[in-house]
């Protein structure tokens, strides 16, 4: 996997995840619980952890606006 690949546009930046953006583990790990609740589907809960581990792996994709807040 190519993990240099970033989209950019006028507000969002879309890459894939590295380590230094475990930062928002927490914060996605939430995003992902309650969009499940919304949606009414039974997708497992995903830990801050799972997620760091997936980004050190470079199997994660993040998306932030311009100014650094999580947007996916």
């Amino acid at each position: 996997m190519d993990t240099s690949l970033t989209i950019k546009t006028d507000e969002f930046i879309i890459q894939v995840a590295i380590p230094e953006h475990a930062t928002y583990a927490e914060d996605i790990s939430h995003l992902i619980e309650e969009s499940a609740k919304v949606r009414g589907t039974g997708i497992a809960k995903r830990t801050p952890e799972y997620i760091t581990k997936k980004m050190s792996e470079g199997k994660a994709i993040i998306a932030t606006h311009k100014d650094g807040r999580l947007a996916g």
